[in-house]
């Protein structure tokens, strides 16, 4: 299955996926952009400076972020992810929490950095999935996938 450029993308479902700089999600009724923070190349050192405590805003800049699209940009929520294990999902229990989202489990996907350092996304047996943007994938086994605002399952039997 090959996504042409569509407006909307085409969605899988599923249980554990690797996120990469800009991978659109689908969590509960929302639609979401996992970035990674801007890779900054080291300038040539000429002298030792004395260290100073980052500021704020370039702490956030350095950890990845989690953004609400879709939505106008001063509605957009953004989370800042700055543990390298989070849930996501509905309850105040969650890190990362959308209480007013009734399609959020209440512990609905996990994020995590796995042993090489790459970040992942795991649902947690959620009722409505993570759904991950794809633009190639292989249509071997069964499967759910979302075109629009329609949803198919797909069984190649």
């Amino acid at each position: 299955m090959y996504d042409l450029a569509s407006t909307n993308g085409t969605f899988l479902r599923g249980f554990r996926g690797s996120l990469f700089r800009d991978t659109e999600l689908i969590l509960g009724s929302r639609r979401y952009r996992f970035q990674l923070p801007a890779k900054t190349m080291p300038s040539k050192i000429l002298q030792t400076n004395l260290y100073q405590s980052p500021a704020k805003i370039l702490s956030a800049q350095e950890h990845p972020r989690l953004t609400e699209i879709g939505t106008s940009s001063d509605a957009a929520t953004e989370y800042t992810i700055r543990d390298q294990d989070i849930n996501f999902g509905s309850s105040p229990e969650c890190r990362m929490a959308v209480p007013e989202d009734q399609y959020l489990s209440p512990v609905h996907a996990r994020f995590f950095q796995d042993g090489l350092g790459r970040w992942m996304i795991e649902d947690q047996k959620s009722l409505n999935g993570v759904w991950l943007r794809a633009r190639k994938t292989a249509l071997d086994g069964p499967a759910e996938f979302q075109l629009g605002q329609q949803r198919f399952r797909f069984n190649p039997k």
